[in-house]
């Protein structure tokens, strides 16, 4: 969610910007500056390891108290407690917490919690499904590649589209271009989306094959 607000409030800049100055080639530039700003947040998410980041941008480490039933009460009535102290390491100040991993992490590539978030709260298959990708990251090293892959994709994708549309918004007449933009949006998001599901087809493929190769070692 913080991603797609981020995402609109740079939309909105050459929605404004562009009839007030007035150059209605801006305002055509809508759409790049709705899909280019994941760039950053996703090449982030590529290098970010625990301990990463500059120096005056030091990681916050803040502590908190939890009441957690003893797994073995004295009596039936005995409801008594033990008082655990969690330490959380964030990656900076007021950055949102991944809410599926364990800290200290390093941040997984942005794909990961975008898939994460869709399927738990679009699809609502809720907190069972974030344990289970959780697990899954955690224990297989092709979708963990998957994912870094997906994120490079997409990171490519939108500087592609950037690129084209702003060859036709400052390289057409404005009236070429106003007809043009708006389609070369859906036809991007059309091949985009469809090379996205043969890179997905391909990876889990090799995921497979790399489980049975595993289980095949094992019962050998």
């Amino acid at each position: 969610m913080w991603l797609l607000t981020y995402c609109v409030l740079i939309l909105a800049i050459p929605l404004i910007v562009g009839p007030v100055v007035p150059v209605y080639n801006i305002f055509l530039m809508a759409t790049p500056m709705l899909v280019l700003p994941i760039v950053p947040v996703f090449l982030y998410s590529l290098v970010d390891k625990p301990g990463w980041g500059f120096p005056w941008m030091a990681p916050p480490v803040t502590s908190s108290t939890t009441d957690v039933p003893t797994s073995e009460p004295t009596t039936e009535q005995d409801t008594s407690t033990t008082r655990r102290t969690a330490t959380v390491t964030r990656p900076f100040p007021g950055f949102p917490h991944p809410p599926s991993t364990s800290q200290p992490y390093a941040l997984r590539p942005a794909i990961y919690y975008i898939l994460e978030d869709v399927v738990a709260v679009d699809f609502g298959y809720k907190r069972p499904w974030r344990t289970l990708l959780n697990s899954r990251y955690n224990a297989s090293p092709s979708f963990r590649s998957h994912m870094r892959i997906q994120t490079y994709y997409w990171i490519i994708m939108a500087l592609v589209h950037t690129g084209i549309t702003s060859a036709v918004c400052w390289g057409a007449s404005y009236h070429v271009a106003f007809g043009l933009v708006l389609g070369l949006f859906f036809i991007w998001a059309f091949v985009a989306g469809v090379g996205c599901w043969m890179i997905a087809k391909r990876e889990l493929r090799k995921e497979w094959d790399t489980w049975e190769e595993v289980k095949t070692k094992e019962m050998a």
